[in-house]
Parts: C-alpha cells; structure tokens; sequence
C-alpha cells in the first residue's frame, strides 16, 4: 500500500503522464478545488468531495487548471480481492469510475488524512489501523456504488466479499 498528497505546494514534483498500474488499485479523493480526471478514454470533471477508482490496468491521469486549486490524496492497493470483479478492481468495467462523499466529505477527508499520516509517520502500530481505516473506506465507496449500480455491482447471493493481502474485507 502506498499514499500520497498532492496539493498546490507540491503539484510540481509529480510528472502528469498518463499510465497504468499493473500490480494495484488507485484510489483518489479530491480534498479541495476541482480539476478534470482522464479514465480510461473519458474525461471527468472531479471537484471537492469525489472519489475516483482506478482499477489495475487503467490509464488515468488527473489534471488541474493554472491558478486553480486541486488538492488531493492517493492510495495505491495491492492484493484487492472482491467477488465477481478481477483482483485489483473496485469498479465493474462500464460503470462510472467515480462517487461523491454527498454530504460526507468532511468525515471521508478524516479517513482518508488519518491513513496518510499513519503511514507517512512509520508508526509501529500504523499497519492494523490502517488496514481497517481503508476497510471503513472500501466499505463507502462499495455502498455508494451499490446505492447508484446495485444491478451492476451485487454478486448473484446479493453480498460481495472483499479481502486485502488475504484479510476479509467484509
């Protein structure tokens, strides 16, 4: 698992090249501004509160515009497991990669801030608490998906199952 935050102070040092990762997901929560996300071969317009998936092997990109605000916070996955989807998917391929935290953006930047800063800070215990953080995290993203695409997004029983590096999800 790896983070990262790119605010206005450091948008320079990250390249705007637009790849792929084969070996995880990456997730991306705008924390502030608004900006335009490249996914797949679509363009999305992202601002404060949205939340965009990466599934392994998609290309993306985010972009921000001069003078604008575009702060946000990344996390790479390895070892994603979730029924019905391949491993390091969290989306269902023709869906929208995209949610909004809808009035829990403030809540949502505490987890998301919380986990970079276990990890940023090589804290002993920063592992456990962060594998339920990010599980807490999985959990929304996995409900507001289901909320929008439950047809999509269910497996044939009506529950999914989620697992990092071998750990349930739920």
């Amino acid at each position: 698992m790896y983070v990262s935050k790119v605010d206005n102070q450091n948008v320079s040092t990250y390249s705007r090249a637009i790849h792929q990762h084969e070996a995880w997901f990456e997730m991306i929560f705008v924390c502030g501004g608004r900006g335009q996300a490249l996914i797949g071969e679509k363009m999305y317009d992202v601002s404060t509160g949205d939340i965009l998936a990466y599934n392994s092997g998609v290309l993306h990109d985010e972009m921000c515009h001069e003078g604008l605000s575009f702060e946000r916070l990344c996390i790479g996955i390895a070892n994603l497991r979730i029924d019905g989807l391949p491993e390091n998917h969290l989306v269902p391929e023709g869906t929208r990669p995209i949610v909004t935290a809808e009035g829990d953006s403030e809540r949502t930047f505490q987890i998301w801030n919380a986990i970079f800063e276990l990890l940023s800070g090589n804290k002993p215990d920063a592992e456990s608490m962060v594998h339920y953080l990010m599980l807490s995290l999985l959990a929304y993203v996995q409900s507001k998906r289901n909320s929008r695409y439950e047809h999509r997004w269910r497996t044939p029983a009506g529950h999914g199952s989620a697992q990092i590096s071998g750990r349930p999800l739920c």
